[in-house]
């Protein structure tokens, strides 16, 4: 079976996230919705500070250590 054909194309969202960029310091939670429809909500999710921050890798050993 072929792919379905996109219902937004990458230049209208990358259109979207740098006016998204340009108006807000928080990175947004993108939702497209089957339709087409786009949304792009406030995350709570700082931009800044991750610092102390887990990598993929470093969550997995951690999840996967023998105790």
């Amino acid at each position: 079976m072929p792919n379905a054909k996109a219902t937004v194309r990458q230049s209208e969202l990358t259109r979207y996230l740098k006016a998204w960029k340009a108006a807000y310091d928080t990175p947004p939670a993108v939702h497209v919705q089957p339709d087409g429809t786009v949304l792009l909500l406030p995350s709570n999710e700082p931009t800044a500070g991750n610092e102390g921050e887990l990598t993929a890798l470093e969550k997995w050993k951690a999840r996967h250590a023998v105790t």
